[in-house]
């Protein structure tokens, strides 16, 4: 899939340029971590600024390479055309090692060594090889399929940028550098964003297919099957795509500008809350809520598992049991997860009573078959009449119990239908379970054999079949034995049937396909007919008038 090959394809490119760079960059890493906590920023300033960015711009460079041009053996793994990746890792490239230059001439005590007329003519300089550089990047990421950005707002980016260059030239340095930076600043901030979001994006969709071993492994502790979705993945999805633009616009506003003043009414906000009317809403508070949410729905998922598969193994419940034990503490485990996020978003208690006055009236009028339904789930959990895997039939409906829900129960027909059944219909109707106490069942199976045939040899034949089949109980202490009985003298044949139980019911149709079988083998061995139904037709010549008169 694309996310498997995106990640898979970004993890090794990134391997590769980090190996093509690694004898220069591990000396900058331990120089730049010695700088930063043994060394004081005012001594050696100027090469403390130089490795620490070197480090940082090789870092990036990595990054860029990984992405849009990968180093060897790595190949291409975007869905964009090759040719155009390398086009825009160009274009970073180079507005990189402008920045970075521009940061060590401009930033550090290097601008002193130069006087007033050079040092504006280099700065001249660079600045137009930004603007040009970064104008064609956002012309040139308009080709690629996960542009965001209309037509619209590039024309008003580049107009911006065309007035850094003109306000720089006329001597407006200061709003220059505002506005170069506030617009660069918002660039790198989107595309930091879309590129974590999209990371996040790919990694949610491989945890929900389990592309990687350790993905595997994680869906196999929850017991999801194939093609299941991780409960409260959604939920991640939501808050990860909440928190990274959330940030992203936090970043937009720092970079141009927002005062201290107005990030502390920002924080504040996310953090005490507003209110509407008289709710109070605390966003930080909401965050945490359907974090939460997520967690303790794949713990008790987590717990589910571990419940039918190692703790409850060791119990004397039957089957059925052990299953009601394990859907329970779902619904307890969800209904806990949802009391642990209305508690934690601010949401009081109490004031759901009034919430639950209203869902009575809705009940009374609208919500009582959905309400019955509910109620039959939970009598069908505690009294467990039919169980998953159980053989029933229901009215018309015949089939294996699929899943027992809260609202219905799944059956799937011989054809492999899935029939929707409301769990009402299984409580107030009659239903038959081949399976409710023990697997085995009885079959019957006439047989008709033509008129002058040995009966008695027919009976031992078709007992002799009985007991030589494997799922016939023919040993049982407290099942009776096959048996033959002569039913009747019928138009065409002398009828008998065969009456058995066989140990798994299961297996019925299978175990009279296979006696029907044996018993035409054996009769034909034998010389017994099997007829076909037949009639005496008796013609009677009526007299005519002419006979009567002579």
């Amino acid at each position: 899939t694309d996310s498997n090959r995106t990640i898979s394809g970004f993890t090794i490119a990134l391997r590769s340029c980090l190996a093509s760079v690694l004898p220069l960059l591990l000396p900058l890493v331990f120089c730049s971590a010695y700088l930063v906590l043994l060394v004081n920023e005012n001594q050696l300033e100027f090469i403390h600024a130089a490795i620490i960015s070197t480090t940082l711009y090789i870092l990036l460079l990595i990054v860029i390479k990984a992405v849009f041009s990968p180093c060897p053996p790595a190949t291409h793994y975007i869905s964009d055309p090759p040719e155009l990746g390398r086009q825009l890792g160009r274009r970073l490239i180079i507005t990189s090692s402008i920045a970075w230059l521009g940061y060590l001439f401009f930033t550090t005590e290097l601008k002193n060594q130069f006087d007033e007329q050079a040092y504006f003519f280099i700065r001249s300089i660079l600045l137009t090889l930004l603007v040009i550089n970064l104008t064609a990047i956002i012309w040139l990421a308009r080709r690629f399929s996960w542009s965001l950005l209309p037509n619209g707002l590039r024309l008003m980016i580049t107009l911006g940028l065309v007035v850094v260059l003109i306000t720089d030239f006329t001597g407006h340095r200061n709003f220059s550098r505002y506005l170069l930076s506030g617009i660069a600043g918002s660039m790198f901030g989107l595309a930091l964003t879309v590129m974590a979001n999209r990371f996040f994006a790919d990694l949610f969709d491989q945890l929900d297919h389990g592309l990687q071993n350790w993905q595997k492994k994680i869906r196999s502790t929850l017991g999801l099957k194939s093609g299941e979705r991780i409960p409260g993945l959604a939920w991640l999805r939501l808050l990860v795509f909440i928190c990274l633009w959330g940030l992203f616009i936090i970043l937009v506003l720092r970079v141009w500008g927002q005062s201290e003043q107005g990030e502390t009414i920002i924080l504040e906000t996310l953090t005490q809350g507003f209110e509407i009317g008289t709710i109070r809403i605390v966003p930080s508070r909401l965050l945490l809520a359907l974090l939460l949410f997520a967690v303790v729905i794949n713990l008790t998922r987590l717990i589910k598992q571990s419940l039918s598969k190692r703790w409850i193994k060791h119990t004397n419940l039957d089957r059925g049991a052990q299953e009601a034990m394990v859907t329970i503490s779902g619904y307890v485990g969800f209904i806990l997860a949802l009391m642990i996020a209305l508690s934690t978003a601010g949401i009081e208690f109490k004031n759901l009573a009034i919430v639950a006055g209203a869902l009575s009236v809705g009940i009374g009028f609208g919500l009582q078959n959905i309400v019955n339904n509910f109620v039959s789930g939970l009598i069908l959990l505690f009294e467990r009449p039919i169980r998953r895997g159980d053989w029933i039939v229901v009215g018309n409906t015949e089939g294996f119990v699929k899943s027992i829900n809260i609202r219905s129960t799944e059956i799937q027909t011989f054809d492999r239908a899935d029939v929707i059944v409301p769990n009402s219909e299984l409580i107030s109707s009659q239903v038959t379970n081949w399976v409710l106490h023990d697997a085995t069942g009885r079959v019957i199976l006439p047989v008709s054999v033509a008129y002058g045939s040995n009966t008695e040899e027919v009976k031992n034949l078709l007992l002799k079949i009985a007991n030589e089949h494997p799922e016939v109980i023919s040993d049982s202490s407290y099942i009776s034995p096959p048996s033959v009985l002569f039913r009747k003298f019928g138009d065409s044949a002398l009828e008998f049937e065969l009456r058995c139980y066989i140990r798994d019911i299961n297996h019925r149709l299978t175990a009279v396909s296979e006696l029907n079988f044996a018993v035409d083998k054996v009769f034909r061995e034998a010389g017994i007919e099997i007829p076909f139904p037949q009639r005496d037709i008796h013609i009677i010549k009526q007299k005519n008038d002419h006979d009567e008169q002579s």
